[in-house]
């Protein structure tokens, strides 16, 4: 398996990807619709991860990242611009995405970008596991305890809408309180091992709306009292109050406006 094709392929670009049918890590293009300073309500999030994300580039203490909670409240998207915003003064800090459904690469990527000068944050969006399966072992390993997670130039960021990243699909009815108990410290046990935990949640419906507007009048919008009637209706058929739902709400209001 020859992941990286050409030895300086990081030279040039910040983000990369994995495809799991090539087999290769290859650069890709990062545009989003929305800027760093675009995610409101977000300031502790952001604080954390950015200065986590900026001691790691710059060689001092640092953590293996999880954001958890809410969907829609844009952990994936934290993670790409944070490490965008701090890539313009740091360099060699390069983020590589790895889907969920090949974490079976993740060791001899370690082990190839031993031999690299860069930093790496190797980024798994929307993680989980449906039982403690090799792969959830295989992972907890890798984070902590194997000598490739060892790597002083690699670090994980993880995103999950799970808090302990597994669902808990064993069947307990036969089980002791013990045996209950080990199984909930192991699904822990892969939580522990990041020292970094960033926690999101749904917005109220006043930060909500603060959303809606400030993406409105990024479309030229003025905010209405039936505006903001709409904005809930939508949220309601959304079925929560996040980031993600007042920016589709904004721009579908900017779309089909009278």
């Amino acid at each position: 398996m020859k992941l990286i094709e050409n030895k300086n392929i990081f030279d040039n670009s910040t983000f990369f990807a994995l495809l799991p049918k090539e087999q290769k890590i290859v650069p890709v293009k990062f545009n989003s619709s929305v800027r760093y300073d675009e995610l409101i309500n977000l300031e502790n999030q952001k604080e954390l991860l950015l200065n986590n994300i900026d001691s790691f580039a710059r060689n001092n203490i640092s953590e293996h990242t999880l954001l958890w909670g809410a969907k829609g409240c844009g952990k994936s998207t934290l993670v790409k611009l944070a490490v965008e915003k701090i890539s313009l003064n740091r360099k060699k800090i390069k983020l590589i995405e790895v889907f969920s459904l090949n974490l079976d690469f993740l060791a001899d990527i370690c082990f190839v970008l031993n031999n690299y000068n860069f930093k790496f944050i190797l980024f798994i969006d929307d993680i989980n596991f449906n039982k403690v399966d090799d792969n959830f072992k295989y992972f907890k390993s890798l984070i902590e305890g194997s000598i490739l997670s060892s790597s002083e130039n690699i670090k994980f960021i993880v995103t999950s809408n799970l808090r302990n990243l597994s669902i808990n699909s064993v069947d307990q009815k036969n089980l002791n309180d013990l045996e209950i108990r080990e199984v909930r410290e192991n699904n822990l046990s892969l939580v522990d091992r990041f020292g970094c935990k960033i926690s999101f949640y749904d917005f109220d419906q006043e930060k909500y709306l603060k959303v809606v507007n400030f993406y409105l009048q990024k479309f030229s919008i003025k905010t209405s009292q039936k505006i903001r009637k709409l904005a809930i209706q939508w949220s309601i058929q959304k079925g929560n109050f996040s980031g993600r739902t007042a920016l589709q709400f904004a721009k579908n209001y900017s779309l089909n406006r009278p």
